[in-house]
């Protein structure tokens, strides 16, 4: 008789995953940035119903979300990697704005948005009664809202990455 042991069994492979997106470089295609961004947006709607703040709205929407993406990552942001994610967030905040605006168009009457359009200004009244004029000054303002939201989310997440410090660390 051979009396010889079993083989033991093989040893389990245990294999640890960092956070999705946490290794990837920031942009688009990174999930955790989206997430991030999308955790974000909604504090550009808030701020920007109070008048003194909406100004800073966009810029402080970024350095929240540069904030909250080292926070979830552990990791520190490089100036350059902090104006990658401004640009995701300052894009998502145009997008949620965008949407706000249009809804607002579509719910008031035309007359009422050429009385609180002209308000100021009531030579501008006979302008904006012609259609071409009016699609040409709403499209002047997406543009607007455009560089207006993704030049503040870059500079907030730059500015916000660089105070932060720690950027000369290894940086994701």
């Amino acid at each position: 008789m051979n009396f010889t042991a079993a083989p033991p069994p093989p040893l389990p492979v245990i294999t640890i995953t960092p956070l999705p997106g946490g290794d990837q470089p920031l942009g688009f295609g990174n999930p955790l940035a989206i997430q991030t961004a999308k955790l974000v947006a909604p504090a550009i709607v808030l701020l920007s119903i109070l008048p003194f703040l909406s100004v800073l709205s966009a810029f402080a929407s970024a350095w929240l979300g540069v904030a909250l993406f080292r926070r979830r990552t552990g990791k520190p942001l490089t100036p350059s990697n902090g104006a990658r994610l401004g640009w995701v967030i300052g894009a998502i905040n145009f997008v949620v704005s965008l949407i706000l605006l249009t809804l607002e168009f579509v719910t008031i009457q035309k007359d009422e948005l050429i009385k609180a359009m002209t308000k100021f200004s009531p030579e501008l009244e006979p302008v904006l009664r012609d259609p071409v004029n009016l699609a040409m000054l709403m499209g002047a303002v997406v543009v607007f809202m455009f560089f207006y939201f993704v030049g503040t989310g870059i500079a907030g997440g730059a500015l916000a990455a660089k105070v932060s410090g720690n950027s000369s660390r290894s940086a994701v």
